[in-house]
């Protein structure tokens, strides 16, 4: 768009954000004000708000013209009276003596030079703490732009002297009417004698809880939708250079010499020699082709130097290819079966591979090139594994530039090339995994288990494209399983011979197949399975104990902390306020079921509990037992033996202990029995059938492989599924990433924000007796961005935000810069990992946490944010699970 003229009554980039219209140039901008937006009632600057003029019967934009419009606006800024309320022209005046002193207009004053200055338009709106906190916007005028259009509508406090989210809490008929808080204070509030800033709670107000139904206040949702487009084209720039990285730091595996020194001749020559094999072989390796002799020839003579040629023969699939094939004719263990007709590539597929009466088959296309020990590491993985039906290897491009490491499915059914364009050396990419589908380009499998009578594929996705989704699809309806197998190895060309149809056919194959994949039965009954679940974890410290009682005082729980917090310098955001679910006691179930009803409202899939377990002594158990009970409370949830002493410096470190915990193999066999009836809960949260524990720090177990086959077998004889144990990578597990396996655990969970303490760009003014520490949340989101998956089955996480000096006073840990807008991103980006690298049935991410708040990390609304965490979890799922 042109610059745009400077002007207090219009201003083109302002209005195009009005009306989400992109102009070329202002010109064009006022000529669509003045044909359509004026009718509309669209603000044409963000000095100018029509509606409010029309209450004031100042002008009617519905009935006069466009030119009686713009010289009433004229006429009142000559006149200097108000044409927004955000703009008062008599206290502009009134505070800046040198423009009254000069005579100047106050509106052009402050559009040409005053906005820019940090003068205010009125005495509560700062546009350069506007740009502070939620910039930077680039220049003043497109802050009070962004203001206007996007901050007082999401509540954002526009200075240390008005709080929209305040504003609205403490008035309920300005929440019904939906006005901008600012907005309404300015226009009609002040002069009703409502207050700029009044507090729920006075930061000295008991909290107790005969507080709580006094200050109970539904917050609406979609409050403070903030930086999340900033975040977002952030993170995604992070994410392509943590690529660039691991392909210069790992490496890459480019096609060796050897396939491409020799000529076509050379290697048909020595296909005539060596030949296949023709006495019992135990794969056969199928090849659709049509035309590309030459390319053919290449995948073939990578066949016959590999170590599993002896034991292959090998079916040409013809499409009536129009190029000369005979040259393949007298190889040994070669067949070449033509079709009469040009069928497509899948009926050609369907109507040859019934010819095939080996153990194994390898569909493979003709544009590729394998390993040497490829085949013989897909076969293992069958050989070893009954239920494995389908596997794929790892495929490259020629570059070595990794193309495919198995493929994901969305709910929706989309698909994802997993680890396309990263290098190959990844250790996301090293270790055998199930996947949703396997690209296609090569296929392993056992003959008896997929081709039927019709063939391998779904003859309704003729021609092409979708049928190795569909594939894989059946393949989990039937109860088995596709491996994605590492260390099988292939160079593809990607659609060397497809890259001749028109690319917009190929995309209406695909976009039509995809929907008659996501339309059949097949896909609904595993649709589930695909979508991405967001598990919290949570703390039942909400309701007195004896035992902290007797260390902490009568009646103590985790509100006592979060009730004595308070501010230790300039903007910091203490003390905590819990809005809708109020100071809740976790002895009530009614508190379980308000929990239950936002976590549905906004996708929360469940609850991780904290199981306080002390060889046979449970303490704060009664809230889960309580849900146990309830089976009409709809909340699904599993348990995290929290398995570290208790301290009286909150750190589980062997210091000040309170209550130790010793282990030794009778507790852990006990604590399976003390959770079997939560075990046993169908809303217990299951993987695949697999009830998931997870065990906080399980290095602290002596002998941990003997304590956590004590606890398999105990859930065994329970008469429930293998167990999934989740080591979470907290404390000395965050520092290193170790394969839990070798603890005898199935997988971990990422616990930021351990491990995550980057230092504050610009930190505050921090008085002298403040001896905690400062972290950037933009730092530990930037890592956990940057952050590749490990070798092994992993689940990544999240958290909100992170401030304990609730519970450490001046000594806690503090993160600062922390908003749900840039939260919505990460979940994004941890929520698309969990997507690709996630087995079906297996795709989740953990938050940390729903209730911490004497942490200050939970998604329950409180009086800064309102919903707003829960909208950025609910926002994400949204944009992932397509």
């Amino acid at each position: 768009m042109a610059p745009c003229l400077p002007s207090p009554v219009f201003d083109a980039a302002h209005y195009a954000k009005v009306v989400g219209i992109e102009f070329d140039s202002t010109i064009n901008a006022l000529a669509h004000f003045c044909a359509e937006g004026c009718r509309q009632g669209a603000d044409p600057h963000p000095m100018v708000r029509l509606d409010w003029l029309l209450d004031q019967q100042v002008l009617d934009y519905r009935r006069q013209s466009v030119a009686q419009i713009f010289k009433v606006l004229v006429d009142r800024v000559e006149k200097q009276q108000s044409t927004t309320p955000y703009f008062d022209p008599q206290y502009y005046l009134k505070m800046q003596p040198d423009v009254a002193q000069a005579q100047m207009n106050p509106h052009w004053h402050f559009w040409l030079s005053g906005v820019h200055e940090g003068r205010f338009p009125n005495p509560y709106l700062d546009l350069a703490h506007i740009d502070r906190i939620f910039g930077p916007f680039g220049n003043a005028q497109t802050a009070l732009s962004w203001f206007v259009l996007n901050g007082d509508p999401s509540f954002v406090p526009s200075s240390p002297e008005f709080d929209g989210v305040q504003y609205m809490l403490n008035h309920a008929d300005v929440r019904a009417e939906k006005v901008p808080p600012l907005l309404h204070f300015l226009s009609s509030g002040r002069y009703e004698g409502r207050e700029a800033f009044v507090p729920v709670l006075p930061t000295d107000a008991p909290l107790g809880p005969e507080r709580v139904s006094a200050n109970r206040i539904e917050v609406e949702p979609s409050v403070f939708p903030l930086n999340y487009e900033r975040a977002r084209d952030e993170f995604r720039r992070i994410e392509k250079s943590a690529l660039e990285v691991r392909r210069s730091e790992l490496g890459l595996a480019p096609l060796s010499a050897e396939y491409t020194s020799l000529s076509s001749a050379e290697k048909l020559a020595y296909l005539h020699l060596e030949g296949f094999c023709v006495d019992n072989p135990t794969i056969a390796v199928a090849v659709p082709v049509y035309n590309e002799v030459d390319v053919t020839i290449d995948l073939l003579y990578s066949i016959a130097v590999s170590s599993s040629a002896k034991n292959c023969e090998v079916h040409i699939f013809d499409d009536k290819s129009t190029e000369d094939f005979s040259r393949l004719a007298g190889i040994a263990g070669l067949y070449h079966h033509r079709n009469a007709i040009n069928k497509g590539f899948l009926r050609n597929v369907n109507s040859n591979i019934k010819k095939v009466r080996t153990p194994f088959t390898i569909l493979i296309n003709n544009d590729v090139i394998i390993e040497r020990d490829c085949f013989e590491n897909l076969i293992l993985e069958l050989e070893t594994d009954p239920n494995v039906s389908l596997v794929g290897p790892k495929v490259l491009y020629p570059s070595g530039v990794l193309q495919e490491a198995g493929g994901a499915l969305g709910c929706e059914a989309s698909t994802t090339m997993v680890g396309l364009n990263d290098s190959p050396n990844a250790p996301a990419y090293n270790f055998d995994r199930d996947v949703d589908y396997l690209s296609g380009v090569c296929l392993a499998f056992r003959t008896e288990d997929l081709i039927t009578r019709r063939g391998l594929f779904d003859d309704r996705l003729a021609p092409a494209y979708c049928e190795d989704v569909e594939l894989g699809l059946r393949t989990r309806v039937k109860g088995r399983r596709a491996r994605y197998v590492h260390k099988a190895l292939i160079w593809h060309h990607l659609s060397l011979s497809s890259n001749k149809i028109s690319p917009q056919y190929k995309q209406t194959l695909s976009a039509t197949n995809r929907n008659t994949i996501r339309d059949r039965q097949t896909f609904e009954r595993v649709a589930d399975d695909h979508a991405v679940k967001a598990y919290c974890f949570y703390l039942p410290q909400y309701h007195s104990v004896p035992e902290n009682d007797l260390w902490w005082g009568r009646g103590f729980t985790e509100w006592t902390n979060v009730g004595r917090a308070k501010a230790l310098f300039e903007d910091h955001r203490q003390p905590r306020v819990p809005t809708d679910l109020g100071y809740y006691n976790l002895l009530d179930p009614n508190a379980l079921r308000a929990q239950a009803s936002l976590a549905n409202r906004y996708g929360i899939d469940g609850f991780v509990f904290y199981s306080y377990y002390f060889s046979g002594r449970r303490i704060l158990e009664r809230p889960l037992e309580m849900l146990v009970r309830n089976k009409d409370i709809p909340l699904d949830f599993c348990v995290c033996w929290a398995n570290e002493p208790w301290t009286r410096t909150w750190d589980g470190r062997n210091r000040a202990v309170l209550l130790g915990q010793e282990h030794d193999l009778e507790s852990s066999k006990q604590f399976i029995r003390a959770h079997r009836d939560a075990l046993a809960d169908p809303r217990y949260i299951r993987m695949n059938g697999r009830p998931v524990i997870a065990i906080y720090r399980p290095s602290l177990f002596p002998e941990p492989e003997r304590h956590f086959e004590v606890m398999r077998r105990e859930v065994r004889r329970l008469g429930l599924e293998e167990p999934l144990l989740l080591a979470v990578d907290a404390m000395e597990r965050a520092d290193k990433m170790e394969d839990p396996a070798g603890l005898g655990l199935d997988g971990s969970i990422e616990f930021p924000p351990h491990n995550l303490g980057f230092p504050v760009d610009t930190p505050p003014v921090i008085p002298k007796d403040f001896y905690g520490k400062l972290y950037s949340v933009d730092g530990a989101y930037e890592a956990l961005v940057r952050r590749g998956a490990p070798a092994w089955r992993h689940f990544h996480s999240a958290f909100t935000g992170w401030d304990n000096s609730a519970r450490r006073g001046d000594r806690g840990d503090i993160f600062l810069g922390d908003c749900p807008g840039k939260f919505q991103a990460l979940l994004e980006v941890q929520m698309r990992k969990a997507k690709a690298l996630g087995a079906a049935g297996e795709k989740a991410i953990f938050i940390n946490a729903w209730n911490e708040w004497a942490e200050g990390t939970y998604l329950e609304p409180d009086l800064h944010h309102g919903h707003a965490w829960l909208e950025a979890v609910r926002n994400a799922k949204a944009n992932v699970n397509v």
